[in-house]
């Protein structure tokens, strides 16, 4: 698969987090990739990636009830100010993201392919 933005090089920023695992982009779903690289196109900014890939085992460590990092169809953006948040929000959509929850930290995209878990919706953390 050829991204222009995220490839093997990026394979740090999807790295799992819990320090055993070493699992990162090769479990990150390819549509979600493509789809992440073109929001990262239209938003013509860097995305920062604060957590990709997470394992099953971290992802219940970090509290989460949702299977969307472990299914590598999701991630959480650094931006930590508005312009960056509004660049990400608007590559995002433009790239067909239906699914942004935002922290202000962090901003967070998925596609999961559950219809449940598809519908349009934008959260705050």
């Amino acid at each position: 698969m050829e991204l222009k933005h995220f490839n093997k090089g990026s394979r740090d920023e999807f790295l799992c987090k819990c320090g055993e695992c070493q699992e990162g982009i090769e479990q990150m779903n390819e549509e979600f990739l493509r789809m992440l690289d073109n929001a990262r196109e239209f938003a013509d900014t860097s995305f920062v990636i604060n957590s990709g890939y997470r394992c099953p085992r971290w992802n219940r460590k970090v509290g989460s009830i949702s299977d969307n990092h472990p299914a590598g169809r999701a991630v959480d953006i650094k931006a930590i100010d508005s312009r960056t948040r509004y660049q990400i929000i608007r590559g995002a959509l433009k790239a067909g993201f239906n699914r942004i929850g935002l922290h202000k930290a962090f901003i967070h995209l998925d596609n999961m392919p559950d219809p449940e878990a598809s519908q349009e919706v934008i959260w705050l953390y």
